[in-house]
């Protein structure tokens, strides 16, 4: 068994030779993307700006608890069943998960959308002082 044969390098080398290759002309369904996020701590809030091109806002859904959100969304074309002379732009799938770094009151959470921007706030809940516990 030759090195190329073992080395995880050349799995990656080979999926890299197929993507590569003239045959991937047909389109193959929506992608799933990450969206980039911006995630901002201020004194009493949570803020998440995520970036969601070409997506409208009835397609988008938002979902959260006191420590996590998630955000799904989805940019569909309208043109569909047409013929195609060029397709760059696919149907996409977003998904996103974002762990918060503290818990927030997730029932007084408030969003908008505006030029393919969510913007999410999430007010923090308030952490008690540490106390000195006494020992018995």
């Amino acid at each position: 068994m030759s090195w190329k044969e073992i080395s995880p390098l050349s799995n990656i080398r080979s999926r890299m030779d197929g993507l590569l290759e003239d045959d991937h002309d047909e389109y193959a369904g929506p992608m799933t993307s990450t969206p980039p996020v911006d995630l901002i701590d201020l004194p009493g809030e949570i803020v998440i700006l995520v970036d969601l091109p070409g997506v409208s806002k009835d397609d988008v859904r938002l979902e959260g608890s006191s420590d996590m959100v998630e955000i799904t969304a989805e940019r569909a074309s309208k043109y569909e069943d047409d013929e195609h002379l060029i397709r760059e732009r696919a149907p996409r799938e977003y998904y996103r998960s974002i762990k918060l770094p503290t818990n927030i009151d997730d029932a007084a959470a408030r969003a908008s959308f505006f030029n393919g921007v969510l913007e999410v706030h999430l007010p923090k809940i308030g952490i008690a002082d540490k106390k000195l516990i006494s020992i018995e």
